[in-house]
C-alpha cells in the first residue's frame, strides 16, 4: 500500500492513509485540503500502521473531484438522464462506482451528499472541494472487498456540463447561507425579542464554536451567552440557555470529527527538560534505587497495563492491587508492596460505585477496615465522575495528586477515559504523552484495558491480544495480561507478564480464587507450568471431543485430530480419548481402525460388551 501510496503522489496526487475499520484518514487531514503530503508523512503512516487503506483528498489539492453512485444506482439507466463522459472509474469496496473527473478552472466544485434530493432513487454524491474517498486498492471494512480500477487516473476527463451547474447553484445558496447567519448573528448582538430568542442565540453560539478551538468553548461561551441574554426581551431561562449549547457542542464536535478536524495542544515544555547534560554530569547525577509500586509487577514512577478478555476479574485484580498497596501488604500473599505512606486514587468509569463498594466489602478483613480508618495516605476514588482525559484535564489531576501527596493513579478503563482513536499509532502517541506528565511530577499509572475479540490466529506473545494500535505497548513500562485455566477441575486466574521494560518478565503465574462466607481472597498458587498448561488445555477440550464423538458415532481418531486441527494438539487428544474411556464416557469398538462411540445409556447394553477387549486407546 505504501508503494502505491509513494506513486500516487509522485503523480500530484493529494493521498492520506486511512483506518481500515471505518474509511477515515488515520491523521488529522486538514492541512491536506491546501498541500500535498510528504514522502516523509506517508511513510511514518503506513510503517507505523501496515494495514491502513490509501484515500485521495479531492478537490483543487489533487486537481479532481469523484461522483460517487451507490450500488442500488443502474449506471445505463442513469446515464439517460444525465451525460457521463467516459473518465477515470474505480469500482468500490461495497459495488458502487467512483466517477474521477478534473477540476474545472473556472467554478469549485463542493462536497455534498444525495444531490438529487434525499427521496430521490438516484443515490449520488459528490466528493469534491474539502472530500475525501477511499483509493484502490483499499479494502472495504464491512464487505472486505478492495476497491479496483476500471480505468486509471490517466484517463481522468472534464466535468460533465450538469456538474457545473450543480456546483454554481450550490456555492450559491451556500454564500446565501453564511451571509444570511452572520446576518442573524449580528443582529443577535443587540438582543431580541421572545420570537426569535433561539434562532438568535442558535446562531450566536455555533458561530463562537466554529471560530474558537474546543478548549476554550466550556470557559468562554457560556459568559458570552449570559451576557447577550441578558439584552434579550425577556431573557432566555438558564435552563434553555444550557440546552442551546449543549446540543450545538455535540453538533460542532460531530462535524469537525466527520471533517478531520483537531485542536493540536501542545504539551508544556519547561526550558530545563530540554537542555542536554554532559557525560560527566550523567554519570555523576544520584539517581534513585529501582523500587517498586508492587515487586515485579508495577514499577515506580511508570505506566502499567493490566489487561484481559471481559470477565476475567480485571476489576477485582485492581481492587486487590489498590488495597494491599495501601496497606503495605503484599499482593496475593506474594509480591511486596512500597512501604512508603503514598496516596491512590481510583478513577473509576467502568463499574456502579455500589459495585465497587460491594467489591471493597467482600475484599477487607474487619483487621484491614480498621486500619483503612487509620490510614496516613489517602485513599480517593472519582466514581462514573464522567473523566475524559486531555491536556486540561491530566493538568487538574496531577495538581490534585501533589495536593494529596498520591503516588499512583488508576484508571479503570483506559477506553473509558479518553476520546482518541486506540487504531490510530499518532492518536495513542499523543494520548501516552500526556499520561507521561504524570511520571513527570513522580506518580505511577495502572490502567485496565481490554483484549479484542479472539481469532482463529493466536499470536505468540500474549500482548499481541490487547486491543488496540502496537503502539500502546510501545508506551508501556509493564504490561500484565489476565487469563482463566481450569486445572484439574480447579479455576484459576492466570498471570502473564507480557512486558517489562526494567527487568526480565517475571515466569506465568497461577492465581486460586478463594470466595466464601461473603468474603474473596486471591492467593498466590505458584508457577503456571508446562504440565499446568497441558492439563488445562485438556480440561478445555474434554467435552468438546466427547461431543464431537457423540455426534459422529463411529468415528475413528483421524476424524477427531482433523475436527480440532489448530486448536488442539494430537498427542493431547489421545490423552483427552484415554481419560473419557476411563471415566466410562465413551468406548472403542474394532481394531483397525479403531472407532470410537459414546457409552450408551440403554440397559440393553451389557457392560462387557460395552468394553470387551478394547479398553486400550489408539497410541499410533
Amino acid at each position: 500500500m505504501l508503494n502505491e501510496a509513494l506513486n500516487l503522489l509522485q503523480q500530484g496526487f493529494s493521498v492520506v492513509a486511512a483506518r481500515r475499520d471505518d474509511k477515515r484518514p488515520i491523521s488529522n487531514w486538514t492541512e491536506f485540503q491546501k498541500r500535498l503530503p510528504t514522502e516523509d508523512e506517508l511513510k511514518r503512516w503506513f510503517l507505523d500502521d501496515p494495514n491502513a487503506n490509501l484515500g485521495f483528498i479531492t478537490g483543487t489539492v489533487s486537481g479532481f473531484f469523484v461522483i460517487d453512485f451507490e450500488s442500488s444506482v443502474d449506471i445505463e439507466t442513469f446515464k439517460e438522464y444525465k451525460k457521463l463522459p467516459h473518465t477515470a472509474i474505480a469500482r468500490t469496496g461495497s459495488g458502487g462506482l467512483h466517477y474521477y473527473y478534473r477540476c474545472p478552472g473556472n467554478v469549485i466544485i463542493p462536497t455534498g451528499a444525495r444531490i438529487f434530493g434525499r427521496d430521490s432513487k438516484w443515490e449520488v454524491d459528490v466528493r469534491g472541494e474539502g472530500g475525501f474517498v477511499l483509493a484502490p486498492p483499499s479494502i472495504h471494512p464491512i464487505s472486505k472487498t478492495a476497491y479496483k480500477w476500471l480505468f486509471d487516473l490517466k484517463n481522468l476527463s472534464p466535468a460533465p456540463d450538469w456538474i457545473i451547474e450543480w456546483a454554481n447553484s450550490a456555492n450559491s445558496f451556500k454564500n446565501e447561507s453564511t451571509a444570511q447567519e452572520t446576518k442573524i448573528w449580528e443582529q443577535s448582538l443587540e438582543g431580541s425579542d421572545q420570537g426569535i430568542r433561539n434562532v438568535s442565540m442558535t446562531s450566536f453560539v455555533g458561530l463562537l464554536m466554529k471560530k474558537n478551538p474546543v478548549s476554550v468553548w466550556d470557559t468562554v461561551i457560556p459568559p458570552a451567552m449570559q451576557k447577550l441574554n441578558s439584552k434579550n426581551n425577556p431573557p432566555l431561562p438558564n435552563r434553555e440557555l444550557s440546552i442551546i449549547y449543549n446540543s450545538i457542542k455535540k453538533k460542532e464536535l460531530a462535524r469537525r470529527q466527520a471533517d478531520g478536524e483537531t485542536d493540536e495542544e501542545e504539551l508544556p515544555q519547561q526550558e530545563e527538560q530540554i537542555q542536554p547534560i554532559s557525560v560527566q554530569e550523567l554519570l555523576d547525577k544520584p539517581i534513585p534505587e529501582l523500587l517498586w509500586v508492587v515487586e515485579r509487577l508495577i514499577p515506580l514512577n511508570g505506566i502499567t497495563i493490566l489487561s484481559s478478555p471481559p470477565g476475567f476479574y480485571k476489576t477485582w485484580v485492581l481492587l486487590e492491587i489498590v488495597l494491599k498497596v495501601i496497606l503495605k501488604s503484599k499482593v496475593f500473599g506474594e509480591f511486596n508492596t512500597i512501604q512508603k505512606d503514598a496516596g491512590i486514587l481510583v478513577v473509576n468509569e467502568e463499574n456502579w460505585e455500589g459495585m465497587i463498594q460491594m467489591r471493597l466489602k467482600s475484599m477487607l478483613s474487619d483487621e484491614d477496615t480498621d486500619k483503612l480508618k487509620n490510614l496516613k495516605a489517602n485513599l480517593l476514588f472519582y466514581n462514573e465522575a464522567g473523566i475524559q482525559l486531555n491536556l486540561k484535564t491530566v493538568n487538574k489531576l496531577i495538581a490534585l495528586c501533589k495536593n494529596k501527596n498520591i503516588k499512583l493513579i488508576v484508571f479503570d478503563s483506559l477506553s473509558s477515559v479518553n476520546n482518541f482513536d486506540e487504531n490510530s499509532s499518532t492518536e495513542i502517541k499523543k494520548l501516552f504523552d500526556q499520561l507521561k506528565l504524570f511520571k513527570r511530577d513522580g506518580i505511577s499509572v495502572l490502567m485496565t484495558h481490554h483484549h479484542r475479540k479472539e481469532s482463529i490466529f493466536r499470536p505468540t506473545n500474549p500482548s499481541e491480544n490487547m486491543r488496540g494500535s502496537t503502539n500502546i505497548l510501545a508506551q508501556l513500562d509493564s504490561h500484565l495480561i489476565l487469563a482463566k485455566k481450569r486445572i484439574e477441575s480447579e479455576d484459576f486466574i492466570i498471570f502473564y507478564q507480557g512486558k517489562a521494560r526494567l527487568q526480565k518478565e517475571t515466569e506465568p503465574f497461577k492465581v486460586d480464587i478463594i470466595n466464601e462466607d461473603d468474603s474473596m481472597k486471591f492467593i498466590h498458587a505458584g508457577n503456571f507450568t508446562e504440565d499446568d498448561m497441558k492439563k488445562s488445555v485438556i480440561e478445555h477440550f474434554k467435552g468438546d471431543v466427547a461431543k464431537f464423538i457423540d455426534q459422529n458415532s463411529g468415528c475413528v481418531i483421524e476424524q477427531i485430530i482433523q475436527a480440532f486441527r489448530g486448536k488442539i494438539g494430537s498427542k493431547n487428544i489421545r490423552e483427552i480419548l484415554k481419560i473419557l474411556q476411563t471415566d466410562n464416557h465413551i468406548f472403542i469398538d474394532g481394531k483397525k481402525p479403531k472407532k470410537y462411540f459414546t457409552l450408551p445409556q440403554s440397559e440393553e447394553i451389557l457392560a462387557e460388551e460395552a468394553f470387551n477387549g478394547n479398553a486400550e486407546v489408539d497410541s499410533e
